[in-house]
C-alpha cells in the first residue's frame, strides 16, 4: 500500500449510451476512491460492482473507464495546488509590541508557510 490519496469520486453510467444500448440499465455510485492503494485496480472494482449489480458486460469497463478519468483528474489538479502552493512559499513576518509598565517589549520574525 502507498500513501493514503482519497479521491471522492462520483460515478454514473447510462446504460443507454453503451454499445450495444442497455436503455432499462443505469449505474450510480459515490465512493471515496484511494488512489494510493494498488490492490483493487479501477477496472477489478467495476468488474466486481458489474457482476455484484448483474449488469450487462459493457457496464463494466465503462465504469473503469469514468472511474480512471475522475481520479486521474482529481490527482492532476491536487498536484497543480501543491505546485502552486510550494511557489508562494514565503515567509511572513510578524511582529508584535508591548507596552507594561514604562517597559516597551517589540520582537520581529519570518514565520515559514507549513509551520516547520
Amino acid at each position: 500500500l502507498g500513501a493514503e490519496r482519497l479521491v471522492a469520486v462520483r460515478l454514473r453510467v447510462d446504460g443507454a449510451a453503451l454499445s450495444p444500448p442497455h436503455p432499462e440499465a443505469v449505474f450510480e455510485d459515490e465512493l471515496l476512491w484511494n488512489a494510493g492503494d494498488t490492490s483493487l485496480s479501477p477496472s477489478d472494482f467495476a468488474a466486481r460492482a458489474a457482476e455484484e449489480l448483474s449488469l450487462p458486460p459493457p457496464f463494466a469497463a465503462a465504469i473503469a473507464a469514468d472511474l480512471t478519468a475522475q481520479v486521474a483528474a482529481a490527482e492532476k489538479a491536487a498536484r497543480a495546488a501543491a505546485k502552486a502552493a510550494a511557489a508562494d512559499a514565503s515567509p511572513v513576518e510578524v511582529s508584535w509590541q508591548a507596552h507594561r509598565r514604562g517597559l516597551e517589549l517589540s520582537d520581529r520574525l519570518l514565520w515559514p508557510p507549513g509551520g516547520s
